[in-house]
């Protein structure tokens, strides 16, 4: 036999049972998921800046010296 459950969500970061239409469960979960989200971001664009630089890099090496 099972139980139905009211309707609900989960919390964008911690995964805790929220009510239907909320995002997030607390404040502090709130501000942890931005924080993650910010820091993803700047770990893309690093990447895609190394990535870039070596591309440069290895044309240098390759075509003109």
């Amino acid at each position: 036999m099972s139980v139905r459950l009211p309707p609900h969500s989960h919390c964008l970061n911690c995964e805790e049972p929220v009510p239907e239409g909320e995002q997030y469960c607390s404040e502090k979960c709130m501000v942890e998921s931005k924080v993650k989200q910010k820091q993803s971001s700047v770990r893309n664009k690093l990447f895609y800046v190394i990535a870039a630089v070596a591309l440069v890099l290895l044309w240098l090496f390759t075509f003109v010296l």
